[in-house]
C-alpha cells in the first residue's frame, strides 16, 4: 500500500494545470455566451463610473439658500462684519488705547487668585475667635495657653528621664497599672513569630502598640509558579503537537500503486 505525498499532489495538479491551460472556459452559474465582444474600451470606460451615479450638469449659479449650513459653515452678514470690523487691532493694549494683552500680562492675570484684594487682611482669627485691632492698628495675639517647641521638649525629655533601658514582661492579661520602660506582652492567636500583642503603660493607662504578623496566604510562593511550558495545563481549544500529527494523518487517504496508475491513466491519457 502506498500513500500520495504532497508532492506527488503538487505536480499532478501542475500538469493538469498545463494540459487544460487555454482550452476551456470555466462556465458560471446564470452566465451563458452572447455575439457581443466586450472591448477594453468600454470595460475602462464602466470602471470609471461611480455605482448609481448619472448624468448631471451643475448650473453656472444658484441661490444661496439651497446652500445648508452647518456648525463649521456658516454665511456672513454684512451686520457681523461691521461687528467684527469694529474691534480692536493687533496691536498690544496700552493704558489709552484697546487692543490685544501681552504675553507677560496674561500671565500676571493667571497668578492672581479669583478674588484677590491687594495686600488686605479683613480679619484675624485665633481658634474661629476673631481679634480686634487695636488704635495702633495692631493685632494682639495671645499665646500664653499654648506650649512652646522648647517646652514640650523639656516634658518629654522629663517623661523619659528614668528609664535606663527598655523590659518586657509576659503576661496573661494587663495588670491595673503598669511600670515606666516596660512593654507588656499579651498572649494572641497568632502563630510563628506573632504570638503577643504589645502594650506600654503611658498617661495613666496602657497602649496597644500591635502586632507584627503579615497575611500572606494569597501570594504565590516563588516555588509554586511554573518555570517550564510542559507544567501548564492546556488551554480548551487548543491542540497538542501530537493531537495535531493525529489529526494530519488520519486525513491522508491511502492508495495502491494500481490506484495510483488508474488515477495517471485517467488524467493524462494511457
Amino acid at each position: 500500500m502506498s500513500f500520495v505525498t504532497d508532492s506527488i499532489l503538487k505536480k499532478a495538479l501542475g500538469k493538469i494545470k498545463t494540459w487544460g491551460e487555454g482550452k476551456f472556459v470555466a462556465q458560471e452559474a446564470g452566465k451563458g455566451l452572447s455575439a457581443n465582444d466586450y472591448t477594453t474600451a468600454e470595460k475602462n470606460k464602466l470602471s470609471g463610473i461611480e455605482a448609481g451615479a448619472n448624468k448631471y450638469v451643475h448650473p453656472t449659479s444658484h441661490a444661496a439658500t439651497m446652500i445648508a449650513e452647518d456648525t463649521t459653515h456658516r454665511f456672513v452678514t454684512d451686520t457681523e462684519k461691521s461687528t467684527w470690523n469694529a474691534k480692536a487691532g493687533t496691536s498690544v493694549a496700552t493704558k489709552t488705547a484697546n487692543g490685544l494683552m501681552a504675553a507677560d500680562d496674561k500671565t500676571k492675570l493667571d497668578a492672581i487668585a479669583s478674588g484677590a484684594q491687594v495686600n488686605k487682611i479683613e480679619s484675624v482669627k485665633v481658634n474661629g475667635t476673631a481679634l480686634s485691632i487695636d488704635a495702633s492698628k495692631a493685632v494682639n495675639v495671645d499665646l500664653t495657653a499654648y506650649a512652646k517647641s522648647v517646652d514640650v521638649t523639656k516634658e518629654i525629655a522629663s517623661a523619659v528621664s528614668g528609664v535606663t533601658q527598655i523590659d518586657y514582661s509576659v503576661v496573661e492579661q494587663l495588670p491595673s497599672t503598669g511600670k515606666k520602660g516596660v512593654i507588656y506582652l499579651v498572649a494572641n492567636s497568632g502563630s510563628n513569630n506573632n504570638i503577643y500583642d504589645e502594650h506600654i503603660y503611658i498617661n495613666s493607662k496602657f497602649e496597644k502598640l500591635g502586632s507584627r504578623e503579615m497575611d500572606l496566604s494569597s501570594y504565590a510562593k516563588k516555588t509554586d509558579i511554573p518555570t517550564k511550558v510542559s507544567s501548564l495545563t492546556n488551554d480548551s481549544g487548543y491542540q497538542t503537537a501530537a493531537q495535531v500529527t493525529s489529526a494530519i494523518d488520519a486525513k491522508l487517504v491511502a492508495m495502491t500503486e494500481t490506484e495510483l496508475n488508474s488515477m495517471w491513466t485517467e488524467v493524462f491519457g494511457a
